[in-house]
């Protein structure tokens, strides 16, 4: 004998929020996880310095990342600005998401682990965002790299506003 939801106190829209976080977290932990021993190209490493304050700009097609860090041992302080590029802005309102992560990496610019560094599941894009964090450095990082993707939409509701899709992945 079968019984429903109802019976024990839950509904359907609460069961499938449940379950889409679930697998939301799931997925997101086996993302992070994939590029692991993977490679990133030189032009797309940062070499890091043992000691002191360094500060520098990335910058991609979708966006600037002016940034700052501080290494010390085992720590990496990083902190920074993410300015939207024209083509976001001139075309598109706002953020749905926006995920920004570093990647450590060792001499020959293998993967050693990838971090988050911030997020945002809505925004405006004319707006920077800016994140300030200290990670621990895995032992044989020598360079980093950083990685993110997006979706940004057009004013208007869901059903009738435009979105794209953007994103840079430099690991292969």
């Amino acid at each position: 004998m079968m019984r429903s939801l109802e019976n024990y106190g839950m509904d359907k829209s609460l069961l499938l929020l449940v379950l889409a976080v679930f697998l939301g977290l799931a997925g997101c932990r086996s993302l992070s996880l994939s590029g692991v021993g993977k490679m990133v190209s030189e032009e797309n490493r940062i070499p890091l310095v043992e000691a002191g304050t360094e500060y520098g700009s990335w910058q991609t097609r979708d966006l600037t990342l002016d940034y700052r860090y501080s290494r010390d041992q085992s720590t990496l302080g990083i902190s920074g600005a993410i300015s939207f590029a024209g083509q976001l802005k001139n075309n598109f309102s706002f953020l749905e998401y926006f995920y920004l992560s570093v990647i450590f990496l060792d001499s020959q610019g293998r993967v050693l682990e990838m971090r988050g560094l911030t997020s945002t599941n809505y925004g405006y894009i004319d707006y920077p965002i800016t994140f300030n964090t200290t990670l621990t450095v895995p032992y044989t990082t020598q360079s980093i790299a950083f990685s993110y993707r997006g979706q940004a939409r057009s004013a208007g509701s869901h059903d009738t506003g435009s979105s794209t899709y953007f994103w840079e992945y430099p690991i292969h």
